[in-house]
């Protein structure tokens, strides 16, 4: 593989116990010729830990390039390089443009930008996060606090009626900066779901270089993957137009608008999405 051309690098590694920089490089990948890969091993696998680390990265290779017979396979390759489901893998697709290496030696901007991505963790939320999550409500819309109180008590207490519910917290330098997750809609089936509180830190709000409310949103949809729930919903007012945009941004649709449902005038949104 050329690394001076357009390449991915897969590395090996735990977010939640390491740094990316400690994490070894396994496999280059170069772009297709006539429909075919290149594919470098740059460990020699003699270990049982080589081996192993070996084993999956083949299997992601397999599953990305081939089994999911996308029509473009490269491209979906670079796009899974900024992807939920690669950040929280064992496996690390990283893609490198052609003169990465000049790039490098003369603008630091992205390394930076890369550093950011990865200051970012998205975790299940613990009861020790429900003070933060509290605050980022109240700063947002101080009204829902008493609701989001008594629903929070629920979940942490793991009652049987939010036992197919999540949440999860977005976290820079331990500090907790975003909330969200997805619950159950018991009049219903298990073939969708609702988006629960969905709060980011006005600090971290717009800024594309952390991308905390995409992030959050990417691992609420892959955990919804994961248990094959077809379509998540979510309300919002009519006149918050950075919701609708963010929404819209990310394929939601309208479903209904329920007129005058906060007041005379304030109609509230009920958009879906589908889980592909």
């Amino acid at each position: 593989v050329n690394t001076a051309e357009d390449h991915i690098k897969i590395h090996y590694g735990n977010t939640k116990n390491s740094v990316w920089q400690k994490w070894p490089i396994i496999a280059l990948l170069s772009p297709p010729k006539r429909n075919q890969f290149t594919v470098q091993f740059v460990v020699a696998g003699k270990g049982s830990k080589e081996q192993k680390m070996i084993r999956e990265v083949r299997r992601e290779l397999d599953y990305y390039l081939v089994e999911k017979k996308e029509e473009n396979p490269w491209a979906y390759a670079r796009y899974h390089c900024g992807t939920a489901a690669n950040l929280y893998s064992m496996v690390h697709w990283s893609f490198f443009p052609k003169g990465w290496k000049d790039f490098q030696q003369n603008n630091d901007s992205y390394i930076k930008q890369e550093n950011k991505n990865l200051l970012v963790r998205i975790e299940p939320a613990e009861i020790s996060d429900l003070k933060a999550i509290l605050g980022l409500i109240k700063d947002y819309q101080r009204y829902d606090v008493e609701f989001a109180k008594r629903y929070y008590d629920i979940y942490f207490r793991k009652e049987e009626i939010t036992e197919k519910d999540k949440v999860f917290v977005a976290k820079i330098d331990g500090r907790t900066v975003g909330v969200s997750g997805y619950s159950r809609d018991y009049f219903s089936t298990d073939y969708s779901y609702w988006l629960g509180w969905f709060v980011v830190a006005k600090e971290y709000r717009h800024k594309k270089e952390f991308s905390v409310a995409k992030k959050l949103l990417e691992r609420v949809e892959l955990e919804l993957k994961k248990r094959k729930i077809k379509k998540l919903f979510v309300s919002t007012e009519d006149d918050n137009k950075i919701a609708k945009s963010f929404y819209a941004t990310n394929k939601f649709r309208t479903e209904a608008v329920l007129r005058d449902y906060y007041d005379k005038g304030e109609d509230q949104l009920i958009l879906s999405k589908v889980i592909i």
